[in-house]
C-alpha cells in the first residue's frame, strides 16, 4: 500500500457566487451513481459534438502554419479546442481521446509560446489527425492495446520535442 494518505490535500474553497449557483453540501450517492450510469450508457454520437472543436483546431493549425497571430495567440487557439475535446470525450466514452488530449495539453502548458511554433504545430497536427481517425473509426473507450500504444507514442513524441528543442 502506498503512503498517499500522508500527503496533504490543498483545499480551494468555492467562491460565494459559485456556491449560490450550485449549492453546498454533500451530493447524494444515489445521484452520483445515476449520473455515472447515464454517462456509461450514453448512446449519443461523439462525432457531431466533436466536429466544431476539430474544425476550430484545424483552423488554428492553418493559421499557425501561415504565421497568423502571436505565439501566445496561437497557443491559445490550440489549447481551447483541445480542452473542449478532452472535457467531452470521456463523457461520450472516448477515454482514449481524453488521454491523448491530456498529454498534448500538458505538453502545451510545459513549453509555452515559442518564437518558432512549427514543432509545436506539428505535434498538434498529429493529434488532430489521430483524433479524426479515432472518431471516424468510432474507436470508443480506451482504444485497447492500440489506444495504449497511441498514448505512449504521444508521450514519447512530446518528450522528444522537449529534449531536442533549442
Amino acid at each position: 500500500m502506498s503512503d498517499n494518505s500522508s500527503k496533504k490535500v490543498k483545499r480551494i474553497p468555492a467562491s460565494k457566487a459559485l456556491q449560490q449557483k450550485v449549492g453546498t453540501g454533500v451530493i447524494d450517492e444515489e445521484k452520483i451513481r445515476s449520473a455515472e450510469k447515464v454517462i456509461r450508457e450514453n448512446k449519443v454520437e461523439f462525432a457531431p459534438l466533436a466536429q466544431p472543436y476539430m474544425d476550430e483546431l484545424k483552423q488554428a493549425i492553418k493559421r499557425s502554419r501561415e504565421g497568423v497571430g502571436t505565439s501566445k495567440e496561437i497557443m491559445e487557439s490550440f489549447t481551447v479546442p483541445i480542452m473542449n475535446l478532452k472535457a467531452n470525450a470521456a463523457t461520450f466514452n472516448y477515454q482514449g481521446v481524453t488521454k491523448l488530449t491530456e498529454v498534448v495539453l500538458n505538453f502545451l502548458d510545459h513549453v509555452g509560446p515559442e518564437k518558432n511554433m512549427s514543432g509545436i504545430t506539428d505535434i498538434v497536427d498529429v493529434l488532430y489527425k489521430t483524433v479524426m481517425i479515432v472518431i471516424a473509426q468510432q474507436i470508443s473507450g480506451d482504444g485497447g492495446k492500440q489506444g495504449g500504444d497511441l498514448h505512449v507514442a504521444f508521450q514519447a513524441l512530446c518528450q522528444h520535442y522537449l529534449k531536442n528543442r533549442k
